[in-house]
């Protein structure tokens, strides 16, 4: 969807400028914003928030991010609001939210000709990066099936709390971000962690998030190109593989192998597939090369695997 030359003059009503005193509800024409000042333990060791704020917003609004950095998430209540990141259009409707990285250029308005009425916050914190991954957000970044309810009252409860600035205002607010990526994570069921695969839990760079997406993607394909994925985040091969294996602790192929095979015993405990289906359907053409590879990662093979946890059913 082609963007327009400039943004509508009601983009600046959300603007991030200024420095208000934190808890001062700052009322726009389209809504209200109100600022926090996180302390600097806040922004060591928990989710810290920047702005929340609702928006009443009519059709023709639009809103763009440049150079900013932090997580911005929309929720919205009523009408559809357009967004673009990662060159990529995206729409969410009511009960519906939206989770963007900042650090990647954004464009959002009113998608049809309807009011569009949404909550937003804008936080960050230094294990947000490595979140961003767990919640597959660089690939979907919107979420569907959420408990519109519980996230309503989140938000209303962390709008409170920002104006009111109790005593350890900071641990509080905290702990509704982490509440609200709860409610995130909740709405999809991944059974394999990203970032405990290697057993390192930093945060990863841009390039290497990007890669980890397309690599749990497109694990099931029988020939995935690690040329490819770098070139795709911009990188020469030599200089990713170096990179991806210094961040993550092992190659991006072996980083392919653990996953795929975290993916196999899912299936070789739930189901009756053969040996050979669940290789295939898991990325691996040969069977022997899938029990080998099963073998050298799990310790035993996937038959003993199998029959072990059998017996512990």
């Amino acid at each position: 969807m082609p963007m327009t030359a400039k943004p509508a003059r009601s983009a600046r009503k959300l603007s991030f400028a200024g420095s208000p005193a934190p808890g001062h509800r700052l009322r726009r024409a389209d809504g209200y914003e109100i600022f926090h000042q996180a302390s600097p333990v806040a922004r060591r060791f928990w989710c810290y928030l920047r702005l929340v704020g609702r928006a009443n917003v009519p059709p023709g609004w639009q809103h763009r991010h440049q150079g900013h950095d932090g997580f911005l998430l929309h929720f919205l209540l009523h009408g559809s609001l357009w967004h673009r990141v990662h060159e990529q259009t995206r729409v969410i409707n009511p009960s519906e939210a939206m989770l963007m990285d900042l650090r990647e250029d954004a464009t959002y308005r009113v998608a049809g000709g309807r009011r569009a009425q949404f909550y937003w916050a804008l936080f960050d914190g230094k294990d947000l990066p490595a979140v961003f991954v767990e919640l597959r957000a660089d690939r979907d970044p919107i979420f569907s099936k959420l408990d519109a309810a519980r996230v309503q009252a989140l938000f209303r409860e962390l709008i409170s709390l920002t104006e009111r600035q109790p005593p350890a205002a900071d641990v509080k607010i905290g702990s509704l971000l982490l509440a609200l990526l709860g409610e995130l994570f909740a709405s999809r069921h991944y059974p394999v962690s990203l970032t405990t695969l290697s057993g390192i839990v930093r945060p990863y760079s841009l390039a290497v998030r990007k890669a980890i997406d397309r690599l749990t993607a497109y694990y099931d394909w029988p020939v995935v190109s690690v040329k490819d994925i770098a070139s795709r985040v911009g990188q020469s091969l030599h200089y990713f593989t170096r990179r991806f294996h210094r961040e993550v602790g092992m190659s991006p192929k072996a980083y392919l192998h653990q996953y795929r095979i975290e993916q196999a015993k899912s299936q070789l405990e739930s189901s009756d597939k053969t040996i050979e289906q669940i290789a295939r359907s898991v990325g691996f053409r040969d069977q022997n090369y899938f029990t080998r590879q099963f073998k050298k990662i799990i310790g035993r093979s996937p038959r003993e695997y199998r029959r072990n946890r059998q017996k512990l059913v």
